[in-house]
């Protein structure tokens, strides 16, 4: 196997807070866990989305509601997902979530279990090895899974034991999925107007001019701005160089006592500085050597041995040196700007910066051009289009021309069979539309055409659509109100462009027009001679099985000569197998969320579905190996009769079935005897009822009273045998 292509750095900045989604059946406490973990972390109950900050990360989290869309675009966009999952059983929902999670690219999983309290603990530990052995082999083994336990305090319901849980978050790093870190896109959390959107930029650097938002389609960027970050890291961790100190209840520091203090130490090893006053430090300007053996002796006596030098050196680092800050140590004369100065190490630093400044100037004038902003930034984004609902995600790319887009699926066994240019959901990159689809299996030299999709084996999907990346998931979705599982098929996107035209079977029929032992004079087939020009060579074949080649043009109407292994005969039919192209639409459905309802899937099913299936694709403008079919000549065989047997084995449009084109007489008004006769008739069948359901009650009470005469007999033996047991035992 070829290893994978390195990804694309997804860090530039601050990396965007990455995105911890809550999936889950209806009715699993999917918003239960969202309450529990915002008041976890001290937050009031909020709606989806919600980011925060702790000591050394921040997170987004969303809330996926139970439908499919919403599971097809989450599944995109999320770096963590927590499979809420009810102990008492597996949904389709829960397969239909992690089969989505594999197509777009596989974040990482937490599984949670839920209603854990309506089981024992025995059934409990069972119930949980049970669905942990069945997610194993849908995902790997190992995954990490969280019981969680309910409680309803004061009419606030959450779960108490999320300790493991909020220990893992914190540890937890996003990984690098392809897709992703391709193309950037921004988690909307914020919306001003109808056409101006916040959120974080994720993925890679936005250098693009249309948006994507699925369920309404393609837009046009007007504007970008960079806002100011409105949940910023905390700087708990400074560089090694500079910290923060807090201000200090000393008199000296109570000018600055609502500012906080940095004080930068230089970056050489070597150099000792004391902070305290009664110390004096003198640096040598023309030295060589940094060893802190040429210091001048302070107020305490300083030995000159090499061992106590390496251990002053070892001592007095900068990392050290900002150790000894403690509370009431820290003056404003402690340090001043002329006892730091080293006119060596400054003549360093400014080659450095120097360096540092050319480097600067040649990424800005490579990358001017792009006008780009780099993830992590909190952006606002407007469009000349108003949006009715506010999207969960915006994407970004290349809004190139539609070209031919080509992906190897394979259907799930579960599903039934998928037929050609039937309108299907479709959920491509950023986009998820309604299409037509052209199934075809690849061969050597062609991409054929098939009408429906096989079974077990992998086949290729062709529609035209915007470029995407190849490698990116494809998932096809044919009814979305089924409630088994809905995903049809899934697969990749293995080629892009036209450079495999899809082909079609075609047969060409012609008929004898003369015969010379092996030599026949063929008509029907072509319509002119320059369409016989196109097929010289080409092979043909009878019916019988006799195969044959075409010669040569004869004359100008379609005659043409050709040879054959053998002898024809007038009555034999001549045909030859031919490819011909087969034309995409480019015409799908950009479905909207607000006016997406249930019967609207199959209204827009419809749309597409009306438009002209059965196009000629047999037109004089066909490139080669292309003719039309002539009936013209063909012979008729409607006098004869056909067998019964066989009649009977043809399907019903082909059978010759009678129509009764005459009036059919109803009855007439009963008279009144007949009437009377038949209440008569019912009357005498209700009493021969009642006369039987009367026997069968004087049956079963003889037979009851029957058991009761046994079950007295019964007693009194056994009394009977318990007193002659008792008169033995006294008689003993």
């Amino acid at each position: 196997m070829n290893p994978q292509p390195p990804l694309p750095n997804m860090h530039f900045k601050d990396f965007p807070p990455p995105v911890v989604t809550i999936f889950g059946p209806p009715k699993s406490g999917k918003t239960t866990l969202f309450n529990s973990l915002l008041k976890r972390y001290s937050i009031k109950t909020a709606n989806s989305p919600v980011t925060f900050t702790t000591s050394n990360s921040r997170f987004t989290f969303l809330e996926c509601p139970s439908d499919i869309k919403s599971y097809i675009d989450y599944s995109k966009i999320s770096d963590l997902c927590l499979l809420v999952i009810n102990i008492t059983s597996l949904e389709t929902d829960t397969f239909e979530i992690l089969s989505l999670l594999k197509i777009h690219g596989f974040p990482k999983i937490y599984i949670i279990f839920t209603h854990g309290d309506q089981l024992s603990s025995s059934n409990q530990r069972k119930q949980e090895k049970k669905i942990k052995k069945r997610l194993y082999q849908e995902i790997t083994p190992g995954i990490k899974t969280f019981p969680m336990k309910h409680n309803v305090h004061k009419s606030i319901s959450k779960y108490t034991n999320l300790s493991k849980l909020v220990l893992s978050l914190s540890s937890f790093k996003p990984r690098p999925l392809a897709f992703k870190s391709e193309h950037p896109f921004i988690i909307v959390d914020q919306c001003v107007s109808s056409n101006t959107f916040y959120g974080y930029l994720h993925g890679t650097m936005l250098t693009h001019s249309y948006a994507h938002i699925p369920g309404f389609g393609n837009l046009e960027i007007e504007n970008v701005e960079v806002m100011e970050d409105p949940c910023p890291l905390n700087r708990s961790k400074m560089g090694k160089n500079k910290r923060y100190v807090h201000p200090s209840p000393v008199e000296s520091v109570s000018e600055e006592k609502e500012e906080n203090i940095v004080v930068e130490i230089p970056k050489t090893e070597n150099e000792t500085i004391n902070l305290f006053g009664n110390m004096e430090i003198e640096i040598p300007n023309n030295s060589e050597d940094d060893s802190s053996s040429e210091l001048p002796e302070d107020s305490s006596e300083v030995n000159a041995n090499e061992e106590e030098e390496s251990l002053q050196d070892s001592i007095t680092t900068s990392e050290d040196i900002s150790l000894r800050f403690k509370k009431n140590n820290l003056e404003e004369e402690s340090i001043s700007s002329e006892e730091v100065e080293n006119p060596k190490y400054d003549d360093l630093f400014g080659k450095e910066k120097a360096k540092s400044d050319l480097q600067h100037e040649k990424n800005i004038s490579k990358f001017s051009s792009l006008k780009s902003v780099v993830p992590g930034n909190y952006i606002k984004i407007s469009f000349s289009n108003s949006i009715n609902e506010i999207p969960i995600f915006i994407g970004f790319y290349n809004l190139n021309s539609k070209t031919l887009v080509m992906g190897k699926i394979k259907l799930n066994r579960h599903h039934k069979i998928l037929k050609s240019m039937k309108p299907l959901l479709i959920s491509v990159g950023w986009e998820r539309t309604i299409i037509k689809p052209y199934f075809s299996m690849s061969e050597e030299k062609r991409n054929r055409y098939i009408k429906y999709t096989p079974k077990g084996i992998f086949c290729s999907l062709n529609y035209k659509g915007y470029s995407v990346t190849p490698g990116s998931g494809i998932c096809l979705i044919a009814d979305e109100n089924k409630k088994d599982f809905r995903i049809s098929a899934s697969g990749i996107v293995t080629d892009i462009g036209n450079n495999n035209t899809l082909v079609k079977k075609l047969k060409l029929i012609g008929y004898p027009h003369k015969i010379h032992n092996n030599t026949v004079f063929m008509k029907g087939m072509f319509n002119s001679g320059k369409e016989v020009c196109k097929f010289i060579n080409g092979i043909i074949k009878t019916v019988s099985g006799i195969r044959g080649q075409i010669k040569k043009n004869v004359g100008d109407e379609g005659l043409c000569r050709c040879t054959f292994e053998g002898q024809l005969v007038m009555s034999d039919i001549i045909f030859m197998r031919c490819y011909i192209p087969v034309t995409i639409d480019e015409e799908f459905i950009n479905e909207n969320d607000k006016i997406y309802e249930k019967n609207n899937f199959e209204t827009e099913k419809n749309k597409l579905g009306n438009l002209d299936e059965n196009e000629d694709y047999m037109g004089e403008d066909i490139d080669v190996k292309v003719g039309r079919y002539r009936n013209e000549d063909c012979k008729n065989f409607r006098g004869k009769k056909i067998p019964k047997s066989l009649e009977s084995k043809l399907p019903l449009n082909k059978r010759n079935i009678k129509v009764w084109d005459g009036n059919f007489e109803l009855p007439k008004f009963l008279d009144d005897d007949f009437v009377e006769k038949e209440r008569e008739r019912q009357m005498i069948l209700e009493n021969k009822k009642k006369i039987l359901e009367e026997k069968i009650k004087i049956k079963q009470d003889k037979r009851t009273e029957e058991l009761k005469r046994v079950a007295l007999k019964k007693k009194i033996v056994t009394n009977i045998l318990e007193r002659t047991k008792k008169r033995k035992r006294r008689m003993k």
